[in-house]
């Protein structure tokens, strides 16, 4: 299976370690951004030694080195441009940090009829689901929706990031009638991790 992720910033990060973990041996990493040093608190491979690089050629020569696994980088943000990307991986990643950059990933999804695993972050709450092609499922969630900053720390972004790689396993494993419809909603300030349909 090729697995495309869409940014690879906090949650890219932790999402791209878990993949590689549970075995997913082809990735495709999609980011134009470099490490900064407000990403020190949150960003798996951000360090000193990576500050001004391009977070997914980082993230490429981790996976290369650690497990030599098969990774396609691209140094750039998803756009019209390269959008036709999609329509060579299997599943893709949403780990982007604007509600615009969701919204685009969720129509090039549906253009090359492809599984997105969302995965988004507010705070201490973050939240996780499969968005198949034609249901649009976060133009409903993100629609009208003011984007809103808010600090986020490394245990929300670790957390979301399981979320959705676990969605990922269920669909590997055949068991995607359990999450099917479902968004699931994590808040760490009450420890909760609750599920609702959507």
């Amino acid at each position: 299976m090729r697995v495309m992720v869409v940014g690879c910033g906090g949650l890219g990060g932790f999402v791209i370690e878990e993949l590689a973990r549970i075995g997913v041996r082809d990735l495709v990493l999609v980011d134009g951004d470099t490490f900064c040093e407000s990403n020190l608190n949150r960003q798996l491979e951000s360090g000193l030694d990576t500050l001004g690089r391009n977070k997914a050629e980082v993230y490429g020569e981790r996976l290369r080195n650690k497990w030599g696994r098969e990774v396609w980088v691209i140094p750039d943000f998803l756009s019209e441009r390269n959008a036709h990307l999609v329509s060579e991986v299997d599943l893709v990643m949403d780990c982007v940090d604007t509600i615009e950059a969701r919204l685009l990933l969720e129509q090039f999804c549906a253009k090359y009829d492809k599984i997105l695993v969302h995965g988004g972050l507010e705070g201490s709450c973050g939240q996780a689901c499969l968005c198949y092609p034609d249901e649009e499922t976060l133009a409903r969630l993100y629609g009208g929706k003011q984007e809103e900053k808010h600090s986020t720390n490394v245990c929300t972004v670790a957390t979301v990031a399981s979320l959705q790689v676990e969605l990922v396993r269920k669909l590997l494993l055949g068991e995607e009638e359990q999450i099917k419809g479902k968004l699931l909603l994590a808040d760490l300030d009450s420890f909760a991790i609750d599920v609702v349909d959507i």
